[in-house]
Order: C-alpha cells, then sequence, then structure tokens
C-alpha cells in the first residue's frame, strides 16, 4: 500500500492499479487478454471478420390495413399473394411502418388467404394500426458485406385494395434528396 491515502486505512485508486490485483501495474493485461494491433487500421479488422450486416431485403410498399384485431396474440396476417411476391415467409419478422400514423413497429408475418387482400395488424400492433392505415411492411436479412453490394431488394407496390401494380422499377430518391446537385 502507498504512503498516501484518502482516509486513514483507505486506499486510493492507483493503489489498487499498482497493488496485488494488478501485477505489472497500469496498461499491463495478462497475457489470455487479447490485444488489439495498434498498427492495423479499424477496417482491416472488419474486414477479416465473419461481419454480417443486417441488410433491407423486401417490402411491400403503401398497403392498406384492412383489419386490426387487438384481441389476437400478435403479427400481421398478409394475403398469401403479398408474401409471395414479396418473398416473405410465414413467422418471418416484419417491419411495420405506419404512413399515416407514423408509428413503427416489428411484429411476424402470418399467412392470409391467397387473393383476400388482406393486411391484419394483430395484438397490441392493433392500437397502432387502423384499417384503412397506409402502410409499409419491410423485411430485413443478415449478409456478408459482399452479399450486400450485389443484392437488390425486391419492392412490391400495391393498389388501393392491396393487389400487386405493374411497377417494377427500384426504389427512388425523395423530392428533398434530387434537390441536392448529382443526387438524381
Amino acid at each position: 500500500m502507498s504512503a498516501v491515502t484518502a482516509q486513514a486505512g483507505t486506499p486510493l485508486f492507483s493503489d489498487f492499479l499498482m497493488g496485488p490485483y494488478c501485477k505489472g501495474g497500469i496498461g499491463s493485461y495478462p497475457k489470455s487478454v487479447a490485444q488489439a494491433d495498434p498498427t492495423r487500421g479499424r477496417h482491416e479488422a472488419t474486414q477479416r471478420s465473419n461481419m454480417k450486416l443486417n441488410v433491407f431485403k423486401s417490402k411491400i410498399h403503401r398497403a392498406t390495413v384492412t383489419h386490426a384485431d387487438v384481441d389476437y396474440e400478435g403479427s400481421v396476417a398478409i394475403d398469401a399473394n403479398l408474401l409471395d411476391a414479396a418473398q416473405i415467409l410465414p413467422f418471418e419478422a416484419v417491419h411495420i411502418w405506419n404512413v399515416t400514423q407514423g408509428t413503427r413497429l416489428i411484429t411476424y408475418a402470418l399467412e392470409a388467404p391467397r387473393g383476400s387482400g388482406a393486411v391484419c395488424v394483430n395484438g397490441a400492433a392493433a392500437h397502432l394500426n387502423r384499417p384503412g392505415d397506409l402502410v409499409i411492411l419491410a423485411t430485413f436479412a443478415e449478409m456478408t458485406p459482399e452479399e450486400a453490394h450485389s443484392y437488390r431488394p425486391v419492392i412490391v407496390r400495391v393498389d388501393e385494395h392491396n393487389r400487386p401494380t405493374e411497377d417494377l422499377s427500384e426504389e427512388k430518391l425523395g423530392a428533398v434528396l434530387c434537390s441536392i446537385p448529382l443526387a438524381c
């Protein structure tokens, strides 16, 4: 223990750092603790890892909520045709971004009858989504950086009856971004 203490018998933090708990003093770690190589950049270490990115996979754009049932356990039931078109599987995580209300939540997909046009938000999520609200139903997938560079999300645009439209174009920048030179 050092000669300087906060109060009689109370060790200072520096006593701890230089004492028996930290053999070797400040900045000394046991050999079992891996240390970063200070000669390498942050990005080099990232490139060597098995990193996965959470990448936008698909969406059903501006669907209309047809039902909202707070008494159901949870999920969003979506017309099977829309699930197929957007490559969404039953029980897959789905983000619901409510364009009308401005709310966002995550739930999971269930298959509604094929051709029904149903988008039924269930359980607690029904408090944030009402019949007639416009929503975006989005999914994400884990990919390596290499996979993400070549992946193009599936965009399914629907009409007011939740039927897929013929518009298969890629997403476009909004008007605000198009006001930036060279953005559009």
